[in-house]
């Protein structure tokens, strides 16, 4: 293994680390409401939920997928271009749902989960109701389901219906997440290994979906000149 390959896997084991904290607090806020959290491994309803990903959270999804057989790895990829054309039809695949004001958002917002709810698409890596590279998944991905500040009104938090149905999560606090601190450190961990593998820093971050980041081969792309247009 040359120098460049043991940095990233440094780096690598350092996203590692946080992934397992993650974890652990998730056991934590678990073991704090008995009975009020459902979400376990075998349970899929996130599973069928679009989530955004950033190119950290991909790379090591694609670290994950080479590490499939060629079989599994292939129907994995199949499934993703079929996902990602059925979500460039959808609003999903619309860029203005994040943009605008508060009101606005909310609005779009609302139709994006709407629109995605009915459709009820299984993510790529979901195959006999399990995660393909469920120790590779993302770190939205092990929130999912848990209570969490609201996208839009970050003072009131939101769970999936499967829990807490006895408590208003609107107005009732329970222990969360610090998702701030998360995605802070999980940026700055993204910002490195793209040093390492482009050469530079970047302004710009980038994110995808995970149909996406299963059909790209992170290996074979220049991210310098990718990056740098999107700079430009």
């Amino acid at each position: 293994m040359d120098d460049l390959s043991n940095r990233v896997y440094r780096l690598l084991s350092r996203y590692q680390e946080l992934l397992s904290g993650v974890d652990l607090r998730a056991e934590e806020v678990r073991a704090a409401y008995p009975g009020q959290i459902q979400c376990r491994r075998g349970c899929t309803d996130c599973c069928h939920q679009p989530f955004d990903i950033s190119w950290l959270e991909g790379f090591y999804l694609w670290v994950g997928l080479n590490d499939l057989d060629e079989e599994t790895r292939q129907r994995v990829q199949v499934r993703a271009a079929a996902y990602a054309e059925w979500a460039r039809r959808t609003n999903w695949g619309n860029p203005e749902v994040i943009e605008g004001t508060p009101e606005e958002r909310a609005t779009r917002m609302q139709v994006r989960i709407t629109e995605m709810s009915a459709a009820h698409m299984p993510c790529p890596l979901l195959e006999d109701e399990a995660c393909l590279l469920y120790d590779y998944r993302p770190a939205v991905c092990r929130l999912a389901g848990h209570p969490l500040p609201d996208p839009v009104d970050d003072s009131a938090l939101y769970a999936c219906f499967k829990n807490f149905v006895d408590q208003d999560l609107t107005k009732d606090r329970v222990e969360s997440f610090d998702v701030d601190r998360l995605y802070a450190v999980e940026a700055n961990l993204e910002r490195e290994l793209l040093k390492l593998v482009a050469g530079k820093e970047f302004s710009v971050r980038y994110t995808t979906q995970i149909a996406g980041a299963l059909l790209t081969d992170y290996d074979q792309i220049d991210w310098a000149a990718f990056f740098e247009a999107l700079e430009a």
